[in-house]
Order: structure tokens, then sequence, then C-alpha cells
């Protein structure tokens, strides 16, 4: 059986928000986001929308 993983890396890039879509990846295990500018409660809505998926701000 094989398991894919997925990693995102779009760090230090000014990012302060993200779509609502982003939810659509349910295959992405690592969402690394250090270095964006992203507030605590657009944080939530991104942790909410991929529970199951490494977010390190």
């Amino acid at each position: 059986m094989y398991l894919a993983r997925f990693y995102l890396n779009p760090r230090k890039n000014q990012l302060t928000s993200f779509p609502t879509e982003l939810g659509k990846l349910k295959k992405l295990s690592t969402l690394d986001l250090k270095g964006n500018p992203i507030k605590k409660s657009e944080k939530q809505k991104i942790k909410k929308l991929l529970p199951n998926c490494q977010i390190p701000f």
C-alpha cells in the first residue's frame, strides 16, 4: 500500500490569509508557514481546515 505524503512550503512569502479551498488538500501532511505574518485568528482557521496536517507557523 502506497501512502502519499505531501509537503507545501510557502515560507517567508508575506502571506496573511488563505482560501477555504485549502481544506480540500486532504493528503497534505505538512504546511510550513514560518516567516509569514499570519494573525492568530487566521492560524486557527487554517488549523481547523487542515486538522490532520502539521503546520509550523
